[in-house]
């Protein structure tokens, strides 16, 4: 029984330490991100929401720029075509915190006849 409880706190523990571990991966830097990190973080959200949602990571470097504006980040638009029919925009503060994530797909893409 005791053997029981113990691998159930045990289980528990290891749980709530992946979650943390998690959770700090999504803590805003102390410091402003740079240009490229900005970059680097944005499409890191961008292709996680969408493999989330669609199960599919098409965003990289070349697929829009990153802007600094009104006190925040940029990085992408609502494009109907995107990349594959994908979109994304997402948004963070200076430091990378705040963060704001939406990810589109469009039926209206051209896609080839198989």
């Amino acid at each position: 029984m005791r053997a029981g409880i113990l691998i159930c706190l045990l289980m528990a523990t290891i749980g709530a330490a992946a979650a943390g571990c998690q959770r700090a991966k999504n803590i805003a830097h102390d410091t402003p991100l740079t240009q490229a990190e900005a970059l680097t973080l944005a499409i890191e959200l961008a292709n996680q929401k969408c493999m989330q949602l669609y199960s599919a990571a098409p965003f990289d470097s070349s697929t829009y720029g990153i802007s600094f504006r009104e006190g925040r980040w940029h990085w992408g638009e609502l494009d109907v075509m995107g990349v594959h029919g994908y979109a994304a925009m997402v948004s963070f503060d200076l430091s990378g915190g705040d963060r704001r994530v939406e990810v589109f797909v469009s039926s209206d893409a051209l896609r080839p006849k198989r």
